[in-house]
Order: C-alpha cells, then structure tokens, then sequence
C-alpha cells in the first residue's frame, strides 16, 4: 500500500499533469457564443473636390491559395497575425469606443491607402460586421471614421 508520504507525491504528479493536459489535448470549444464577424473596408479621396471612392475591402483574403503557399502559412505568416490583431481592435472600436484601437486601425489603412494610391489625399475606414439570421447573412455598420488626410 502506498504510504502518505506517497500518496502527496502522486498527488502532486496528478496536479503537474492536470495543468499540462490542456496543452497536450487542446479544446475545441473556443468561443462561449458566436458573434458577428467584424470586416475593415476603406475608400480614398484622389484629388481636391473629388468624391471618395467606393468602399474596398482591406486586406481581403485570397479566394484560393496554392499547396505551397498553404504550407509557407502554416511555419511564416505575420501577415495573418497583424489581421487577428485589427480584428481584436475592431471589436474593442465597438464595443467600447477604444481610441488607442481607432488609431491603429487608421495607421495600417493610412499605409495602405498610401501603399497603393500614392497620390491619394485621404483616407477613411468603416467596420462592418457579418452575421447569419435565418440562413442569410447580414451586415450592419458598426463604426465609420473620419478621413485621415495622408498628406502629412
């Protein structure tokens, strides 16, 4: 029979093994409800007196992808990881009006902007939010910014 002596140590192996075994068998169940999905799009103003431009999806991801590139993703991809951080800071934008979120998301949509209209003289950005109702999806505009000039 095991002694007392025993007994704590085993305990304590059971304790080591209760904190590790999330990380060995991860859980599926990652979120308590499932929420809208919030989407960032932008449009630009061109030139003086010109009206903005349509709404453009920023960052949108690539209808398709190549084994190779699915591969590259899986080890390299900070690219993804910028997009998970503007998704967290959209959601702070509507839930609580973060400004610190506000300001992030308008400097990559700044940089982007620039990126590919470089003659551009401003820049706005909208968070839109996608969910299911009675198997149909539906948006709502969460946030409209104002523009950002990118002459600065």
């Amino acid at each position: 029979m095991w002694g007392e002596n025993e007994m704590i140590i085993g305990m304590k192996h059971v304790k080591k093994l209760m904190l590790i075994l999330p990380a060995i068998i991860p859980s599926w169940r990652f979120f308590d409800v499932i929420a809208a999905s919030p989407r960032i799009e932008y449009r630009i103003i061109r030139k003086q007196g010109e009206t903005a431009t349509k709404w453009m999806p920023f960052r949108p991801t690539p209808q398709t992808l190549s084994i190779r590139e699915m591969i590259t993703r899986l080890i390299w991809n900070p690219w993804w990881n910028e997009n998970l951080y503007l998704v967290s800071c959209a959601e702070r934008v509507f839930h609580s009006q973060c400004d610190h979120a506000k300001h992030v998301i308008a400097a990559f949509v700044k940089r982007h902007a620039l990126d590919s209209e470089p003659l551009a003289l401003q820049t706005q950005f909208r968070i839109l939010f996608i969910y299911r109702e009675d198997n149909k999806i539906q948006t709502y505009e969460g946030f409209t910014s104002p523009f950002y000039d990118l002459k600065e």
